[in-house]
């Protein structure tokens, strides 16, 4: 699948990621592609908007709204009650 983008970096760190044995490593050469092509780049243009509704405690800190509805949970916590 191709969305046009044509950056011989973003296709480098693809590449890498593609074949590094490291967890840790490929997960943040993902995550340099995430931030890139997401916000940076605008590779992918949202044509419509779809409504949607969250409901959070305010014992639940750090949860972050995504335009593409990618969460990451790891920023996400709750006071100890």
């Amino acid at each position: 699948m191709s969305v046009g983008v044509n950056d011989p970096e973003v296709d480098a760190i693809l590449e890498r990621a593609r074949i590094d044995t490291d967890v840790q490593r490929r997960s943040r050469d993902y995550q340099e592609l995430e931030r890139r092509l997401l916000y940076e780049e605008y590779a992918m243009i949202p044509l419509w908007h779809l409504k949607s509704y969250f409901v959070s405690q305010p014992y639940v800190h750090g949860f972050q709204l995504n335009p593409v509805f990618v969460y990451d949970y790891k920023t996400v916590w709750k006071d100890v009650q």
